[in-house]
């Protein structure tokens, strides 16, 4: 990648970049972190295309950095989970969580006396950990009607989660095939069938359906809006304004502290298509509204979206679980970057950190009814799981344990619940078809 790119390059890496996101990309797509020195090919690339295509929406900056084929964090962070990462992520941390997701599932589904099988589908399934243990639970209280569907792109993490799974990693045969279609299938050895895909639109509805969203829709990238004496406007990511010709259209922003990497934000100088499209959405607020507020809107949630309430109300009926950190509902700017376990500027170091937005919980509901199902809540995930017996299911491990085990399992328990950790942060919502009730931790949300 150089200054030298063309035009169609420029394209084709942002087509690149939108397929890995519609293919089911989340937080939990991430791999291993290997100290990888720092790169500046995704920089000159990144001034390449704005010198070529003009200023990046903060959404297609978060592409770039996040997914790009070459020097995007998920190539170039390959540990971000635990210690040595950038982050850890609930399942990872206790053995608790992915229990009680799975137990809620199998709870919503015995609920709606269906004979039909109980297919489990989860969205950025990461090291495989979430999936394991609600596979675990389903299966001792549903022997034989079990599946599992994991919508995940990277063959690399697939190979870990079927070696987690499985317990065996894929034949070349089975390779061969999923190169023709993307899917790839194999069976656990207590014989449920685990099927992956690259696409949620490639999951079959056949089944009562419970998808599981942990962590994902924080990785989806965001737009920013911003009110100005003309009206809602963009923010972009672009170069100083006398470092390249066109620049017309957009107002000189500021790089800010602790940017090493010579781009700044700035405003468009007229609404953009996009905002255009957050207005259709209802995600913009109309009226007066002061001067210097900022709008985050995930359009790329939207269809996904409208593909879990398709799975969610087709055939014998389904039911989705999202868990995320973020609000419901607000106006400000949450866009941010992590690099090991610190808070550093956006728009450094591009490649090199993890950037991320909050959830906005209102957005998502109005993205779930208008395509005609229910969403419940959020609740706090404190609520969530303790409701669901987290402090039981505890005391059952630990009885178990020995004293030191005990007293890791307490404190990453407490970690989940805890109001200064991930208690209150994250928040739980569900989704279910439009008649039916609320389901459980979810009755007077």
């Amino acid at each position: 990648l150089s200054h030298t790119h063309t035009h169609t390059m420029a394209r084709g890496m942002l087509l690149w970049s939108r397929v890995l996101w519609l293919a089911g990309h989340g937080r939990a797509h991430r791999r291993q972190f290997t100290n990888k020195p720092p790169t500046p090919s995704l920089l000159a690339h990144l001034e390449a295309r704005i010198k070529v295509l003009g200023p990046l929406s903060v959404a297609d900056y978060m592409r770039e950095v996040l997914t790009n084929p070459v020097a995007g964090y998920y190539v170039s962070k390959p540990a971000i989970f635990g210690g040595k990462g950038d982050f850890i992520t609930a399942p990872e941390l206790s053995q608790t969580f992915g229990e009680l997701v799975g137990a809620w599932a199998v709870h919503t589904y015995t609920a709606q006396h269906t004979s039909a099988p109980l297919a489990i589908v989860e969205l950025g399934p990461g090291k495989g950990s979430l999936a394991s243990d609600m596979l675990r639970v389903a299966a001792k209280t549903m022997p034989g009607a079990v599946e599992l569907h994991l919508v995940e792109a990277s063959p690399a993490l697939r190979d870990e989660q079927e070696l987690l799974l499985s317990g065996t990693p894929a034949a070349p045969e089975q390779r061969q095939v999923e190169q023709e279609d993307g899917i790839r299938r194999s069976v656990t050895p207590q014989g449920y069938p685990v099927t992956w895909y690259r696409h949620l639109d490639q999951v079959p509805s056949d089944g009562f359906t419970c998808v599981v969203a942990n962590e994902f829709f924080d990785a989806l990238p965001v737009h920013q809006f911003e009110c100005t004496d003309r009206g809602w406007v963009e923010r972009l990511v672009t170069l100083p304004m006398d470092s390249y010709d066109d620049a017309e259209g957009v107002e000189a922003g500021e790089g800010g502290g602790g940017n090493d990497s010579g781009l700044a934000f700035a405003l468009s100088a007229e609404p953009t298509a996009h905002v255009e499209a957050a207005e259709q959405l209802g995600v913009i607020p109309r009226g007066d509204t002061l001067i210097g507020t900022v709008v985050e809107a995930c359009l790329d949630a939207w269809p996904v979206c409208k593909h879990v309430a398709n799975l969610v109300s087709a055939g014998p009926g389904g039911c989705a679980l999202v868990i995320d950190y973020g609000e419901d509902g607000g106006t400000q700017d949450t866009l941010r970057a992590f690099r090991d376990h610190q808070q550093v500027h956006v728009l450094s170091q591009p490649g090199l950190s993890d950037v991320t937005a909050d959830v906005n919980f209102a957005h998502l509901r109005t993205a779930f009814e208008i395509n005609g199902v229910a969403a419940f809540g959020p609740v706090s995930q404190a609520r969530f799981l303790l409701s669901l017996g987290l402090d039981t299911r505890v005391k059952a491990l630990c009885a178990s344990a020995t004293p030191e085990q005990a007293k890791a399992i307490k404190q990453n328990a407490f970690r989940l619940i805890s109001s200064k950790h991930l208690g209150e942060r994250f928040k739980a919502m569900a989704v279910m078809p439009a008649a039916a009730g609320p389901p459980a931790a979810f009755a007077s949300a």
